[in-house]
């Protein structure tokens, strides 16, 4: 047969309205009959993939698409209205947004393992997770958020880039009323004592992979943020896969976002480093 008429896992996935991980583990399983290139990638001949769906019809699917390919299957495909539709979806089925974003964890592992095992390219996994980054903002910039609200600044550190994390994190803070102040990726320590006067801020929230840092270097960031928040009177919060102290005295090690919710309203209650502030010319958003 001719290799140009095979279909990529890609392309039977976009036929089958599955996930590409879905269709190598149905092929893997013999269940839909594959040739293999010189490289080792699977291809689909078109026949073979009729076939299955007309089996799939006749005696229901083989196996269920679990709601975690749903979500790669609209990511991948680059289906921005239907990524919205699944996360007002989730908001109404779980009652936060916190809950929301600590039920993508699955989806987003489900990507990075695909990638790592060479069955998604550099390109596919960036543009999910963008994907689902310009879902989550849209949704966040939608709620308004008073003048007089609380604020926390969300950063990385440095030689971090990834921001997705905070994107989870502004989502829960606005739903809790609380503002946002984005200091964004690799923000270096140095200057921040500045920013965290100039715009007045009640908590810090610093993301970090797990990927990007070591423990030593984790370590040494968290005693200076926990300094600069202690002199302050600054709630700090440190969040994400990276190696954080867990036992650092005036930080809160965190590992999901109901978790955050928790947090910021026990603050509240007590009180404490709420002053409320707003910066001179600073307005709603």
């Amino acid at each position: 047969m001719n290799a140009r008429s095979l279909l990529t896992s890609t392309q039977v996935a976009d036929l089958l309205q599955a996930s590409p991980t879905s269709v190598k583990r149905w092929a893997d399983a013999g269940l839909l009959r594959c040739v293999r290139t010189a490289g080792g990638h699977r291809r689909f001949r078109p026949e073979d993939v009729d076939l299955f769906q007309r089996q799939q019809r006749q005696e229901g699917p083989a196996q269920e698409t679990t709601d975690v390919d749903e979500w790669i299957v609209d990511l991948l495909l680059n289906r921005p209205y239907r990524v919205l539709s699944r996360l007002y979806d989730a908001r109404s089925r779980l009652g936060s947004w916190a809950a929301v974003c600590d039920g993508l964890g699955p989806v987003l592992r489900e990507i990075g393992e695909s990638w790592a095992r060479g069955e998604l390219t550099v390109v596919e996994e960036h543009m999910a997770t963008e994907l689902l980054t310009r879902g989550l903002t849209r949704v966040a910039e939608g709620q308004l958020i008073p003048d007089n609200a609380p604020s926390a600044m969300l950063m990385t550190l440095e030689q971090e880039d990834h921001t997705l994390g905070l994107s989870f994190v502004e989502l829960a803070l606005r739903e809790l009323g609380w503002r946002p102040v984005w200091a964004g990726r690799s923000t270096p320590i140095d200057g921040l004592g500045a920013a965290m006067d100039s715009y007045q801020v009640d908590a810090l929230c610093v993301s970090s992979s797990e990927y990007a840092n070591n423990d030593r270097r984790m370590a040494d960031a968290a005693a200076q943020l926990a300094a600069l928040c202690k002199s302050r009177g600054v709630i700090l919060v440190l969040g994400g896969g990276g190696a954080w102290p867990s036992d650092l005295a005036g930080a809160h090690r965190l590992t999901n976002l109901v978790g955050l919710r928790a947090v910021l309203a026990g603050q509240v209650l007590a009180g404490q480093g709420l002053a409320g502030r707003v910066p001179a010319g600073r307005v709603s958003a």
